[in-house]
């Protein structure tokens, strides 16, 4: 999974990391519902861009 929710003691908030390539922030949230839900749908995205993108490389080369 490429991106994680983490609860924040000290600011009581909902993070969203990008944690592929890095550790980024993508997103704060107060209810941790709306944070995995965020997560979910960056996911999603994230998986149907790998879907395209590894289907043009074979055929470039």
């Amino acid at each position: 999974m490429r991106y994680a929710v983490k609860f924040h003691e000290v600011t009581g908030e909902w993070l969203v990391f990008d944690v592929g390539d890095g550790f980024e922030l993508v997103g704060m949230h107060a209810d941790e519902q709306d944070a995995i839900h965020h997560a979910m749908k960056l996911e999603e995205r994230s998986r149907r861009r790998a879907q395209w993108s590894s289907d043009l490389i074979p055929q470039a080369a």
